[in-house]
């Protein structure tokens, strides 16, 4: 199920009314501004500060993240990716590190999968 905020970023992103950077995920799933996003699925639009739970594992039947990005990606950057690294980066042959998640205590998280 499609999130009404993802659904309203992306249409926003669309007609210009609003300036945003497409995250993909390049391995596994994370939860990224609230929303699942696996690197099956297609991108999230993110606008400047974003809120990234990675290094997701499960006990049983609860999920944690147990690490997170919490930093500005550039909305004019049109891709940027969340590397199997846990790191963000921007699209092209020469990509620029936005930065790295750091490692949290065990945070009870939906699970993305």
């Amino acid at each position: 199920m499609v999130s009404f905020t993802k659904t309203i970023a992306s249409a926003l992103a669309c007609v210009g009314v609003v300036t945003a950077t497409n995250l993909h995920v390049n391995n596994g799933c994370v939860i990224a501004n609230n929303n699942a996003l696996c690197a099956s699925d297609g991108t999230l639009a993110v606008f400047g500060q974003t809120q990234i739970f990675a290094c997701i594992s499960q006990e049983g039947s609860q999920t944690f993240a147990n690490c997170e990005f919490n930093q500005v990606i550039p909305t004019n950057w049109g891709d940027a990716y969340f590397g199997a690294d846990n790191c963000v980066y921007s699209a092209g042959s020469n990509p620029i590190q936005v930065g790295c998640s750091v490692p949290i205590s065990a945070m009870p998280v939906p699970n993305p999968y």
